[in-house]
């Protein structure tokens, strides 16, 4: 026992690895900084490697606009997004070229996924297809995914960084119709491990809703179309617009599916409902009765008599 623990203390001796797994970031140790954007993914905090699987497997399966920086992509700019996809996949063989990677945001269960600079798809282009894609799917795929936030932009976490930043581009993002006008907006908050006393949440979101304010917008609690995301984590804070937020379950990705399931069998009954030419005639139910097998013993039965105050029991003779 001695020698052992001499040779621990020396340093000879074998001991578990510390490394990035104690920290929670599984070996990841990149982080989100100002400047970047890309989508911000809510997921299992003892998960992230399948979670990170799960994610690539969406990406492949519904993302159009994968592209690897060193695809053309200047000269397919017009094109629609399902294009960019084939296209891609043509000139890169049969690899599925790569968004972006994911980072850390310094908090579990929050991953970013930060997008290339040569990636012509915006973050809500690219978000919006993968919802479309599960919603059309009509099935449960992903486990250790929940949620999905698409981050136009990340800056400092700063009330005078977000003015200067990120404010001058609302306004082109407001006017954007797609997927539907911006009508009714809510402000979503997200603050985590930011201790700055100056990112208040009712001043920075009533600033960033007055540039939103028009005769035809108004804010709205229930079902909003449009939503306004500050996410702040640690010294960064990520800014987003994100419409058709109602339309797809806030981004949600199990409500999105559960939603889709449950459209299933409305959309069967729709099927068995009479024609219109056949909207008079009724429909007689008619019950199955089994008959009884004369070779089998028939059963014994208790049988109320109102003459009787107590019950007999009869058998089949």
């Amino acid at each position: 026992m001695g020698g052992k623990r001499a040779a621990e203390n020396s340093g000879d001796g074998k001991r578990r690895k510390q490394g990035a797994y104690n920290s929670g970031s599984w070996g990841n140790t990149k982080t989100i900084s100002p400047g970047q954007r890309g989508i911000i993914f809510t997921i299992d905090p003892y998960k992230e490697p399948q979670a990170i699987k799960e994610i690539k497997g969406l990406f492949s399966r519904y993302c159009a606009a994968a592209s690897s920086p060193a695809d053309d992509l200047a000269l397919q700019a017009d094109k629609c997004v399902s294009d960019l996809l084939h296209d891609s996949l043509k000139n890169a063989g049969s690899k599925l070229a790569t968004l972006g990677d994911f980072l850390q945001t310094g908090c579990r269960g929050n991953l970013f996924y930060k997008l290339h600079p040569s990636t012509k798809a915006t973050p809500n282009e690219i978000a919006r297809s993968v919802v479309e894609g599960l919603q059309s799917s009509g099935k449960a795929e992903t486990r250790f995914v929940y949620k999905m936030q698409p981050i136009f932009t990340t800056v400092a976490a700063h009330p005078e960084a977000i003015e200067r930043d990120f404010v001058p581009k609302l306004n082109a993002l407001a006017s954007e119709s797609v997927p539907a006008p911006l009508t009714k907006y809510a402000v979503v908050w997200t603050k985590k491990s930011c201790s700055n006393p100056a990112m208040d949440r009712t001043n920075i979101s009533c600033s960033l809703a007055r540039h939103l304010q028009t005769p035809n917008v108004m804010a709205a609690y229930k079902g909003p179309n449009t939503a306004l995301i500050v996410s702040i984590y640690r010294s960064v804070a990520c800014l987003g617009l994100i419409k058709g937020y109602d339309k797809y379950c806030e981004y949600n990705v199990h409500k999105l599916s559960r939603r889709a399931e449950a459209d299933v069998p409305a959309a069967r009954q729709e099927k068995l409902q009479v024609e219109p030419g056949d909207e008079g005639e009724e429909v007689e139910e008619v019950e199955e009765v089994e008959e009884l097998d004369e070779a089998a013993e028939p059963p014994t039965a208790l049988v109320n008599t109102a003459g009787n105050a107590h019950a007999k029991l009869l058998s089949w003779r």
